[in-house]
């Protein structure tokens, strides 16, 4: 018996800069009401009751479609709680004056700890150094809130 041949691959690969070209040839837009993104909140809301808590999600610029903008008319319609990965995308949000409780889905890197707790958000934990890292932050910047006891 010979050997047998290797296979030949009849196939190219695309390099990043290839199909960065072409995408940019295409044209692609989306148009967004924020009208009906109201009314989806709304419907949302309605169908899981008053007593549950949405948490809309704007992470990825709102999917691309406009963190800010999005958020604002989400707030408007009374959420109380954003979505968003990671501080970056948190930072444009409080800049704009977004009020509502932003949930940092993906945690935090170390080194971020300051700006969490300046602007109040709040992130995913689930190593202990987390809630030590958020701690140390909030004492140093006067946030930490005083524990209280009763009197015995």
């Amino acid at each position: 018996m010979g050997a047998r041949a290797a296979p030949v691959i009849i196939a190219k690969v695309a390099t990043t800069a290839e199909t960065l070209s072409r995408v940019a040839t295409r044209p692609t837009w989306a148009e967004v009401s924020l009208a009906t993104l109201r009314q989806n909140f709304r419907a949302v809301q309605k169908h899981v009751g008053p007593d549950v808590t949405v948490c809309a999600v704007v992470k990825a610029d709102a999917y691309g479609h406009g963190a800010v903008e999005c958020s604002h008319a989400l707030e408007a319609e009374g959420a109380r709680w954003l979505g968003v990965t990671s501080l970056d995308e948190a930072i444009p949000l409080r800049d704009a004056e977004i009020r509502s409780n932003i949930l940092l889905m993906t945690g935090f890197w170390q080194g971020e700890e300051s700006e969490i707790v300046r602007l109040r958000l709040t992130p995913t934990v689930w190593e202990s150094w987390h809630l030590e890292s958020l701690e140390k932050a909030a004492a140093a910047l006067g946030t930490a809130k005083q524990k209280t006891h009763a009197a015995q």
